[in-house]
């Protein structure tokens, strides 16, 4: 069993903070606890795995954040081509959280997951060209245009 929206079953989900979930496909909103992720990240389900990351970036009630192991969550998903998670680990590249700061990568996992359709990270590319790396307006309006129409 891997995690799913609750309402039409579908996988493509965002993660927003630790355990909320947005459904891509119908727009509907669920929460998966922090034990079901558990055992489903350890399965290799990737977008758990983004889930637990979710949680080791926000830091809980009883834990501080631990930005080195969102990235190590991150990652496993990533690597899965979970393109949730690729958005997840360029922003900790772009803000140095766990990472030295690095604008480059953090271009570089925002275009995976553009690649990948993730709307988000779409819209990370134009800041990274507009604010971080080179000024590129043009690129920026681009990438801002094409999340407008998506």
């Amino acid at each position: 069993m891997h995690i799913h929206c609750e309402n039409c079953g579908a996988r493509d989900i965002e993660t927003s903070d630790a355990g909320d979930c947005l459904c891509l496909q119908c727009k509907s909103e669920f929460h998966v606890n922090f034990e079901d992720c558990i055992h489903q990240a350890n399965a290799g389900d990737p977008a758990a795995q983004t889930i637990i990351g979710d949680y080791y970036r926000d830091g809980t009630d009883i834990y501080d954040p631990n930005y080195t192991e969102a990235m190590r969550s991150y990652m496993a998903a990533a690597e899965q081509e979970y393109p949730t998670a690729m958005r997840k680990v360029a922003y900790l590249h772009e803000y140095g959280l766990g990472v030295p700061q690095d604008f480059h990568q953090a271009l570089a996992w925002y275009t995976k997951a553009a690649a990948k359709g993730n709307i988000r990270a779409l819209c990370s590319v134009g800041v990274i060209h507009d604010q971080r790396l080179d000024d590129e307006m043009e690129k920026a309006a681009t990438c801002y245009r094409f999340a407008a129409e998506a």
